[in-house]
């Protein structure tokens, strides 16, 4: 099973391209 915190950076990782797709530019 996934721990806290992998599934929080899973979570992070599909929110980012949402609210900041200029993140995943670079």
């Amino acid at each position: 099973m996934l721990s806290r915190e992998m599934t929080v950076e899973l979570m992070e990782k599909l929110k980012a391209p949402v609210e900041a797709p200029v993140r995943d530019q670079g």
